[in-house]
């Protein structure tokens, strides 16, 4: 059995199939923190309207924001902290505050300290209840300590129009669920249908605890997510550790060659006319590949005038970010990548002036190419747009698909009055971190003498421990971790590790399996009150193979060597393992995933 585990943890992978960047570093992981395991559940959204016990909160064409649930429905945890109010809001979301809200309250991304906070958001946007059919509903089904609430929004508008229930065709519906037994939570959904307004459909969709410090952001597209997820959700509270994304920095020889005028590209922020210059623009750019910033994906960008780019759409008109923050910083902007960040105008005559983007390149290596032409400083002592400094500014940032990466790449400068004082970096969504491509901060005064590359981090060669063990007959639960280096190809030496364990048992194994979602028909994790274990006790791990006996050590820790093959086809695979013992009640650790580097 023993000379099993080795091979089940390399052939029992969901294979990567793709080697790390050139250049990339692995990411580091988070302290754990309470928060939530997300987990893709096959769709099984089933209408609770016109149902015996079904109350209607919110009927065709309301207007209000929200309605309170009396009574709470059970006792429920959400974020570890015992809650006893209850708010259902009409836009699209439920919460455990007192904060009403308006009809026209718009979504923001998660997690944010601006309220409102504690919530459960399927599917928050401005919403109204279509005329005839649309509705907010709720309901409580089953019997302590297994009741199931269940929030619905049934045939729900995107606003628009002159009035509240001008009917623009879309239809969405939707559902939350809250479960008593282990304080999970569900998002179900529905028919959708867009309507005529689907360029207006931007909502937010996750988990966001009371002080709006630690979310759950279901896709990574923030406040933009335009349609449901392709699944139903399910939600498990647990300590969870998170991958702390970065970037590392390069530096290649100089590769600039201008997109102005070149076939398939499109000039913004044109030249000035009729003796009119151009300031503190910004056009919207749809992404038309896959492509990740600090490990999210990102549907759109927004490429401004300043040298800037965001995924926060915080810059444009009101000329946010001028002059350009320190960083990093909470302000705005965030979620942005700058290849020369400064006050920029364009005031030069010439017919290339401006901005010019450039989708290039096959499937699997396509590039967003961003340049900025002929650009100037925007004069500080007069104030004046149009005050022509002398400044030429010509620079270009990439975006590959290969690798995700950012490439800042420089063509020609002219420093006339200035002053020239930009950044070159990239700053996380938060603006809690963030990468110096030149060391510079905020006072770059002339080009880099060569590209800038920001390679992203890895994922991988990593032990990722989350939720939360039992105890059994324990005074605390154990624990799993790892020894003997990272889980990378060839490493000999890798092992699972348990903490807190029964001193000198023999009755402790571990569990490997593939999956950290599916074991046979069930959903995981998994009480294995099912399997007649204590109900508090949770399956992370689908239960494939079990390692024969494990000894603990007087101090209760115990270890298995997991050899990894040198086959690069695992890299970026992951495994799910889980350790248990018999105390004699039963007690087991947290899980772990193990993603092969």
């Amino acid at each position: 059995m023993i000379g099993r585990i080795p091979t089940l943890l390399a052939a029992g992978l969901v294979a990567g199939g793709a080697l790390a960047p050139a250049g990339a570093q692995n990411c580091g992981l988070s302290p754990p923190q309470q928060s939530y395991i997300q987990r893709a559940l096959a769709p099984s959204f089933a209408s609770i309207a016109g149902l015996g016990g079904t109350t209607q909160d919110f009927g065709p064409c309301a207007t209000m924001a929200s309605v309170p649930v009396t009574p709470f429905p059970f006792p429920f945890t959400y974020f570890g902290q015992a809650e006893t109010i209850l708010r259902i809001q009409k836009n699209g979301f439920l919460h455990f505050t007192t904060f009403a809200g308006f009809p026209t309250t718009g979504n923001s991304t998660i997690p944010t300290a601006t309220a409102p906070n504690d919530l459960v958001a399927p599917f928050w946007d401005v919403l109204v209840p279509a005329a005839g059919t649309g509705g907010v509903f709720h309901r409580t089904d089953g019997a302590a300590p297994n009741r199931i609430f269940t929030a619905e929004w049934k045939d729900m508008m995107i606003l628009s129009g002159a009035t509240p229930c001008f009917d623009n065709g879309s239809r969405l519906n939707f559902q939350a669920k809250l479960f008593e037994a282990d304080g999970s939570v569900e998002f179900h959904y529905g028919p959708f249908n867009p309507g005529t307004v689907a360029a207006s459909i931007s909502a937010t969709i996750g988990l966001e605890n009371n002080a709006g410090a630690i979310g759950v952001d279901v896709t990574g597209f923030g406040a933009l997510n335009a349609a449901f997820p392709a699944t139903d959700l399910r939600f498990f509270p647990g300590a969870v550790s998170s991958v702390v994304q970065t970037y590392t920095v390069s530096t290649p020889p100089p590769s600039f060659s201008t997109i102005a005028g070149a076939p398939g590209a499109t000039q913004v922020f044109f030249p000035p006319s009729g003796g009119t210059c151009f300031d503190d623009e910004a056009v919207s750019l749809g992404l038309t590949f896959p492509f990740s910033f600090w490990g999210e994906p990102k549907p759109a960008v927004q490429f401004s005038m300043n040298g800037i780019v965001a995924f926060d759409f915080s810059l444009g008109m009101p000329g946010a970010g001028n002059p350009n923050p320190a960083f990093p910083a909470p302000g705005t902007p965030n979620d942005w990548a700058a290849a020369w960040h400064d006050d920029l105008v364009a005031d030069d005559p010439g017919a290339t002036t401006g901005g010019w983007f450039l989708t290039s390149g096959p499937v699997g290596n396509r590039v967003l190419t961003m340049e900025w032409v002929n650009l100037s400083i925007f004069d500080p002592v007069t104030g004046v747009a149009c005050t022509d400094t002398g400044d030429r500014i010509n620079c270009q940032l990439e975006f590959h698909e290969a690798g995700n990466t950012v490439v800042c790449k420089y063509g020609t400068q002219l420093v006339g009055a200035g002053p020239n004082s930009a950044t070159v970096a990239v700053e996380n969504k938060f603006g809690t971190a963030a990468v110096d491509g030149t060391g510079n901060g905020t006072n770059n005064s002339s080009f880099p003498a060569t590209d800038i590359v920001f390679t992203p981090c890895v994922p991988i060669g990593l032990v990722i421990p989350f939720g939360n063990g039992c105890p059994g007959s324990l005074g605390a639960p154990p624990s799993i971790g790892s020894s003997g280096g990272a889980p990378v190809i060839g490493n000999a030496t890798f092992a699972l590790t348990m903490s807190g364990g029964p001193p000198s048992s023999p009755a402790n194994g571990l569990i490997i399996g593939a999956s950290g979602s599916q074991w046979l028909v069930f959903n995981l994790p998994m009480s294995m009150g099912i399997l007649g274990f204590p109900a508090a006790c949770s399956l992370f791990a689908s239960a494939d193979i079990f390692s024969p006996p494990l000894f603990t050590t007087p101090g209760g820790a115990a270890s298995l060597t997991l050899p990894i093959p040198n086959l690069p086809i695992l890299i970026g695979g992951s495994a799910f393992a889980q350790f248990f013992s018999l105390t004699p009640v039963l007690a087991i650790t947290n899980g772990a995933e193990v993603r092969i580097g």
